[in-house]
């Protein structure tokens, strides 16, 4: 209790305070959003079900992405090249996910969104280390990408063997996808981040997903969808966490019992980080 108090007032200021009696629903969804945001190794700790006593675990997944070192430091450089488009927006997470996808070792991950393909490039990376998995990514052509070039022109050949890319929107192709697969063991949304599109990736995948299976989203501070959507799973506060803009929380529905879906939250987000425009 003491500790749980004592990381609420390295959040909560005066100000926070009287924005909470103006705007309550505003501010506590805002609160959701910084409460739970935790350090990197804590949030890989944390989804992976890693104990500290084996810490070691971890810390030799992340020795095994210094080896790629040659070949991210590559794509970075052809990234700076093209200045316009998102792949460096998510470069910061892009190991975390690398670390998680490491240690839970799934078969089928879905991903909504790609750009450039930065986190897609790590995912896969992950996976040809695991040597088992497949990623199914979905994205819209964008102009933000160099010129002819299509979504994940960063993706070495290399690694392309354990890739299915499908071009268009995910309301078209997301539940076809998912109903193909039928069972998905990670999920991770990081495509439109309007309230709609969010909430109706997360209801579209959550079926699918394992039990124990990862569910991720990008930019989770840009609206109150994931929020939203965690409670309406039966997600309590403690059951996800944030590293930097990115959410997740594992699948637990043996242990929950859903809510009613939440009516759509007008949430104002001048307290949360806002990096990322898809």
């Amino acid at each position: 209790m003491l500790g749980q108090l004592a990381r609420v007032s390295r959040v909560v200021r005066l100000r926070h305070l009287l924005k909470l009696i103006r705007h309550p629903r505003q501010e506590i969804a805002a609160f959701k959003y910084h409460y739970r945001r935790v350090p990197e190794r804590a949030f890989v700790a944390f989804l992976s079900g890693i104990p500290p006593a084996e810490a070691a675990t971890i810390d030799r997944v992340y020795a095994d992405l210094q080896d790629h070192a040659a070949r991210f430091a590559a794509l970075t450089t052809r990234l700076a090249v093209h200045p316009d488009g998102f792949g460096g927006q998510m470069m910061s997470e892009s190991s975390t996910v690398y670390a998680l996808v490491r240690l839970l070792r799934p078969e089928n991950v879905v991903e909504t969104g790609v750009a450039d393909g930065t986190t897609s490039a790590y995912i896969l990376q992950a996976l040809e280390d695991n040597r088992r998995g497949h990623l199914y990514s979905i994205d819209l052509p964008s102009e933000r990408l160099p010129p002819g070039q299509a979504p994940g022109w960063i993706v070495d050949e290399s690694l392309r063997h354990r890739w299915t890319l499908r071009i268009g929107p995910s309301s078209q192709l997301l539940e076809p996808l998912l109903n193909e697969l039928g069972s998905i063991d990670l999920f991770l949304h990081d495509s439109l981040h309007t309230y709609d599109n969010m909430v109706f990736e997360y209801r579209a995948a959550w079926p699918f997903l394992k039990e124990d299976g990862l569910f991720l989203s990008h930019d989770v501070g840009r609206n109150a969808a994931f929020f939203d959507f965690a409670g309406e799973v039966g997600m309590r506060w403690g059951d996800w966490r944030v590293y930097e803009v990115l959410g997740g929380f594992r699948v637990r529905r043996a242990r929950r019992q859903p809510r009613g879906r939440s009516k759509r939250a007008q949430w104002s987000t001048s307290s949360a980080r806002v990096v990322n425009q898809a």
